[in-house]
């Protein structure tokens, strides 16, 4: 990977710029610069992933003439594995390129104007777009593990019902007592005891 040299600017977040070669036009950097982001650049390719860690940067902006389908891989990588807000300044936006985003469930903000004053607004609308996002996640993935848990809870009911001949206040009754007495979460004791007696039923 071709190295760059980052801004010298004294700041609390880092912006990680994706550009195509090492000698780049330097609006999106200064423009960036100016929203009081430390600016690390870096051209895109197969190596990247092996530096996002130790970058581990606020926001990741990537500055293209077009999008190319490698461009798409890595950010749906890094989207995977380390989201960011993701800000994509394309010089020749086209239809199937944003479609092409969007079909591979990229969250980003796509723009081109390179104006200083448009470019911290795109940020902000990155991030904030990108944090009502990973707030609607989190809630979802909430509601999916109360459904997850409800099922345990609901097999080990229905078990302890059909071996002990309990209704199923007492079956609920009993999981209760004996989280308690373990001192675990009842769909922690739902899931081991439907484990152990469908093994030995």
């Amino acid at each position: 990977m071709n190295p760059i040299k980052p801004s010298n600017v004294t700041a609390t977040q880092t912006a990680l710029l994706f550009v195509e070669e090492t000698h780049f036009e330097r609006s999106i950097q200064n423009a960036l610069n100016t929203a009081s982001y430390h600016v690390e650049p870096m051209v895109i390719d197969s190596f990247v992933l092996q530096h996002l860690e130790n970058i581990n940067p606020s926001v990741i902006v990537l500055d293209v003439d077009r999008i190319k389908p490698s461009h798409i891989a890595t950010l749906n990588i890094i989207q995977q594995i380390a989201p960011k807000p993701l800000l994509l300044f394309v010089e020749y936006p086209t239809n199937d390129m944003i479609q092409a985003v969007i079909n591979a469930k990229i969250n980003a903000y796509i723009a081109s104007d390179r104006l200083p004053y448009h470019v911290e607004a795109a940020l902000q609308i990155s991030i904030a777009r990108f944090n009502e996002f990973q707030a609607l996640r989190s809630e979802l993935n909430q509601v999916k593990d109360k459904l997850e848990n409800r099922k345990w809870l609901d097999r080990a009911k229905g078990l302890i019902m059909q071996q002990k001949g309990l209704s199923e206040n007492d079956a609920h009754k009993m999981l209760r007592k004996m989280a308690m007495d373990k001192g675990q979460k009842m769909d922690v004791i739902a899931k081991d005891l439907v484990s152990y007696m469908e093994a030995f039923s």
